[in-house]
C-alpha cells in the first residue's frame, strides 16, 4: 500500500467489486451446485456482495482499526479480510478472493482458509493471531464466545424476523412478501420472514390471501 494506503485500499476494493460482477454466472453457478441456492437468487447474491464491497471501499475510508475475522459457512459474500469457510460454499469463495487478488491486493492480505469447523474452528478461535471474530450461527457462535477470550466479537445467533401488518396494509402485497420471505430458498435464510404480526380484524382476510400463495 502506499502513503495514503485507505484511498489505495478502497480503489481496489473497488476493482475488485467491478470484477466480482464481472465473474458473477461462475460463481454463481457454484452457489447453485455447492449450496443448492436458486440460480436467478445466487446471481443476485454476487452481484449483491459487489455492491456491499464498493459500499465498504467507501466506508473503510473512515474506519481507523484493522480486525481478522472467522466466519460461518452460511453464503460467502461479505467482505473480510480473512475467511474461515466449511466444504459447503467454499468454491464460491474461492473464486471471490481470486477476484481480490485479480484487481491488485497483495498476497497474503486477503486469505480464505477452508475446512471443518471441528478441526479448525477452536484452532482460529484460540489462536494469538486472531484479534477480532465475527461470526454467524446459532450454538455454535455461543461455544466461539467463550472460547475466544478478551477479543472483539460480532455475533448473528439467529433473529426472529417479523412481518408487521398494519391497519393500512396492501394484503395483496403483503401476503406476496410474506410468501417470498418465508418460503425462498426453502427458508434456510437468517432473513426469513418467521413471524407475522398482523391486526385482529386483519388476520381472516390476509390468512385467504396466504393460503393459494403458500400452496403455490
Amino acid at each position: 500500500m502506499g502513503k495514503d494506503s485507505t484511498v489505495e485500499r478502497a480503489e481496489l476494493l473497488h476493482k475488485a467489486a467491478a470484477i466480482l460482477k464481472e465473474h458473477k454466472a461462475p460463481i454463481a453457478e457454484c452457489l447453485v451446485k455447492e449450496i443448492a441456492k436458486p440460480a436467478k437468487d445466487s446471481v443476485t447474491e454476487v452481484v449483491r456482495s459487489g455492491d456491499l464491497v464498493s459500499y465498504c471501499a467507501e466506508e473503510g475510508v473512515r474506519i481507523l482499526g484493522e480486525g481478522k475475522f472467522l466466519v460461518s459457512d452460511s453464503f460467502p459474500g461479505n467482505e473480510r479480510t480473512k475467511y474461515c469457510l466449511t466444504s459447503k460454499g467454499a468454491v464460491a469463495a474461492l473464486h471471490m478472493i481470486h477476484c481480490f487478488h485479480l484487481a491488485g491486493f497483495p498476497k497474503g492480505l486477503i486469505s480464505c482458509v477452508t475446512g471443518k469447523g471441528s478441526e479448525i474452528g477452536d484452532f482460529l478461535t484460540m489462536h494469538p493471531g486472531v484479534n477480532c471474530i465475527s461470526f454467524t450461527g446459532g450454538d455454535t457462535g455461543i461455544a466461539i464466545s467463550k472460547k475466544a477470550g478478551m477479543i472483539p466479537l460480532q455475533m448473528e445467533l439467529g433473529g426472529k424476523d417479523a412481518c408487521i401488518i398494519l391497519e393500512d396494509a396492501d394484503l395483496d402485497l403483503a401476503a406476496a412478501n410474506i410468501v417470498k420471505g418465508g418460503f425462498s430458498y426453502s427458508g434456510q435464510r437468517c432473513t426469513a420472514v418467521k413471524v407475522v404480526l398482523v391486526i385482529d380484524r386483519l388476520l381472516i382476510f390476509l390468512s385467504r390471501k396466504l393460503k393459494p400463495k403458500s400452496q403455490n
